[in-house]
């Protein structure tokens, strides 16, 4: 979508516009712009042009107001509505926690300002209040540790994190673990300093399972010596990717501490996880699932993105079905977010 004006609001305008209208039907990109006043936008698609006012808010989130009156537009244009209202690329129960966090009545909120349903207002309610429910077992003197690791294998089309493709000579990653043992180092001074304890690990990136298995066997042993880790904790390894993951390393994690992997297939369909940059199969994955499960890990969670480049929804349920089929103790579904960084956002 190629857009003049209004620069810092195509984003925003992008993502709620392609929520009503896939396919950019009711779009004239020859002669669309969007103008912001002290009070209103302006936003002229064709040869019309409207103005919507700009209502003040709490201001929860960044250009919390042109979001509404941009939403309100689409709207009235579309002659429709959507379940989750404003809100896009954004958890929504970040934002009812911070909303409740400035004093507001979230629900209201979420219904009024935000123009969320009540089914999906009520739904983000509830997992807030089991989220706080779980949060409250640990003061202020606990925190949940994340170790960093942004080397992939290769790079998805999709990802804008802070990461780099490793070198075939493994020279990047020897390095980065031999940095990574002596940033450990300083945390555990960190964590006595402020007499903080941990309450769960998670191992992410990137790519953990870039390293290998006695790369991993060193990660994990400093974390152990260096830091008072409770053996009841959660600890997580994100091994998401099976082209990485041996089972070998799988027996490393599990004879280390870490008791629940991340196995992130994001589709089970060969032509998308090709077309995204995966060096895998839907069967590696399902093969170091069964793999995981042999090893003895009883907590498994599986991640799945809805909207991958040419995928049908049917192709999309059939992804769902295949991870349910499988029965891991977690499946995260995200949706496509295209973001700047991206290779998916440069095409």
């Amino acid at each position: 979508m190629e857009l003049s004006g209004q620069k810092d609001l195509f984003i925003p305008f992008s993502e709620l516009y392609h929520a009503f209208d896939p396919q950019e039907i009711r779009l004239d990109q020859t002669n669309f712009n969007i103008e912001k006043t002290d009070k209103s936008l302006v936003i002229q698609n064709g040869d019309k042009t409207k103005e919507i006012i700009l209502e003040p808010g709490p201001g929860v989130f960044n250009k919390e107001a042109e979001k509404v009156a941009l939403y309100k537009y689409l709207r009235d244009l579309f002659e429709d509505e959507l379940d989750w209202g404003v809100l896009t690329g954004v958890k929504p129960v970040k934002v009812f926690k911070k909303a409740a966090s400035l004093g507001l009545d979230p629900q209201a909120y979420f219904k009024d300002r935000l123009l969320i349903s009540p089914q999906k207002t009520e739904l983000v309610r509830e997992i807030y209040e089991r989220q706080k429910q779980a949060l409250s077992a640990y003061g202020d003197d606990y925190l949940s540790l994340y170790v960093g690791i942004p080397i992939c294998p290769s790079k998805c089309s999709y990802c804008s994190f802070v990461s780099t493709v490793a070198d075939k000579k493994g020279v990047l990653v020897s390095e980065y673990l031999k940095n990574l043992k002596e940033e450990i180092r300083f945390s555990r001074d960190y964590l006595k300093r402020w007499n903080k304890k941990i309450a769960s690990v998670y191992i992410g990136g990137g790519t953990p399972s870039v390293f290998d298995p006695q790369q991993t066997r060193e990660l994990l042993a400093t974390l152990k010596s260096e830091l008072e880790i409770p053996e009841t904790c959660e600890f997580t390894f994100e091994a998401g990717r099976p082209d990485t993951t041996s089972r070998e390393l799988l027996e490393v994690l599990k004879d280390n501490g870490v008791n629940r992997i991340c196995l992130n297939p994001q589709t089970f369909h060969d032509k998308t996880l090709k077309a995204i940059g995966r060096n895998h199969t839907a069967q590696d994955v399902i093969d170091t699932f069964k793999a995981a499960k042999d090893v003895g890990f009883s907590s498994i969670n599986m991640d799945l993105i809805f909207g991958l480049p040419g995928e049908s929804e049917a192709e999309i349920l059939d992804s769902l079905k295949t991870a349910t089929a499988l029965k891991p103790e977690n499946i995260t579904v995200h949706n496509l977010s295209v973001k700047k960084g991206s290779r998916l956002k440069e095409e």
